[in-house]
């Protein structure tokens, strides 16, 4: 089947509106991530060089201005693309030197589109600033990924690269034969480019957002891991419990050394069956003040360890939730030295 230039262009244009979609919705879903809205920047901008270039063929833009916005918006694009990677990877872009940059290719482009009107000099220009800017991405990419965006990071690097080289060899082509290349031709070529805009595009917001959720993912952990440092670590006795069915899911090492219970002892039982609890009404008393105002601070109860002896503490607690279910934090702070020494 033959598809014609125009087809593949309109194609081309509908993909990269998905692409401002998909990445407008990361955007919205993790703003707290430094470089995403830059990536979004670089995906209106694509989307409106191709809009430029089809208003361009149907008339409503002159060739030189059609031209001179179609070039000048991939390019401003691709800036975005650069500066969000390094602003993704904690980095400081270069603002003087990239925005002086642009301006120089603004220049020339403005120059090869109003007065000389050259669209081999332009492609020429174009198809250069493409590869330097895929080969910036890619170098900072390389020296700044993280470890744990290692695997998404240089899938994005390779997939850049390929994409650079092939640009690269759209220079020399232009070299060689100036008229090569028009944007709208109907040869093997120019459909190459349309390709490569499309399957690219394609691919680079996928590596875009897999570098996405494997940050999301890294630091999710990372927080995970800090909380259960400050949990495990912590002076007072500490547990988490399913407020659906009352078991405990887990205890740090100091609510062993209070009680004495080992973790396989409490894990998966309630304070009843456990008879941590002097009184029962206590419970009762605490899982009401829980649930009208989600926490609870400094209450004084007494708790009955293992071997039956009493305990006297201060327990604060709150509502958090995870996998999708309700559960209390319970810290208890033993106060007992100091009670029975006020009782002497």
């Amino acid at each position: 089947m033959n598809i014609d230039i125009e087809t593949v262009a309109a194609i081309t244009i509908i993909t990269n509106i998905l692409q401002v979609v998909f990445i407008a919705l990361q955007f919205f879903l993790n703003r707290s991530f430094k470089g995403i809205g830059w990536w979004l920047i670089w995906s209106i901008f694509v989307a409106l060089g191709f809009a430029f270039m089809i208003l361009r063929y149907y008339g409503f833009l002159n060739e030189s201005m059609g031209a001179f916005t179609q070039n000048a918006s991939i390019i401003f694009g691709l800036i975005a693309l650069y500066i969000g990677i390094l602003r993704f990877l904690e980095r400081k872009e270069n603002k003087i030197l990239i925005y002086s940059l642009y301006g120089v290719y603004v220049i020339i482009n403005f120059v090869y589109s109003f007065i000389y009107n050259r669209a081999d000099v332009r492609s020429i220009v174009l198809n250069l600033s493409i590869f330097l800017l895929v080969l910036f991405s890619c170098l900072a990419i390389y020296r700044y990924k993280y470890e744990s965006i290692k695997i998404s990071a240089n899938f994005v690097a390779i997939f850049m690269m390929v994409q650079g080289v092939f640009f690269l060899l759209k220079v020399i082509a232009n070299f060689r034969n100036p008229s090569y290349g028009y944007y709208l031709s109907p040869d093997i070529n120019t459909k190459l480019a349309y390709f490569f805009g499309l399957v690219g595009g394609l691919f680079l917001t996928f590596g875009l957002l897999a570098m996405i959720n494997q940050k999301l993912n890294s630091d999710i952990f990372a927080a995970k891991e800090h909380f259960e440092n400050i949990f495990n670590t912590g002076p007072d006795a500490s547990l988490i419990i399913n407020n659906n069915d009352g078991r405990i899911i887990t205890v740090n090492n100091s609510f062993c050394l209070s009680t004495g219970y080992s973790k396989n002892e409490v894990i998966g039982k309630t304070t009843s069956e456990l008879n941590i609890w002097k009184n029962a009404e206590n419970r009762a008393e605490v899982y009401k003040m829980l649930k009208s105002n989600s926490s609870l601070e400094n209450l004084e109860f007494e708790f009955r360890k293992r071997d039956g002896s009493l305990i006297t503490g201060i327990l604060s607690g709150t509502i958090i939730r995870f996998n999708n279910e309700s559960h209390m934090i319970a810290v208890v702070h033993d106060i007992t030295l100091r009670k029975n020494y006020e009782k002497q």
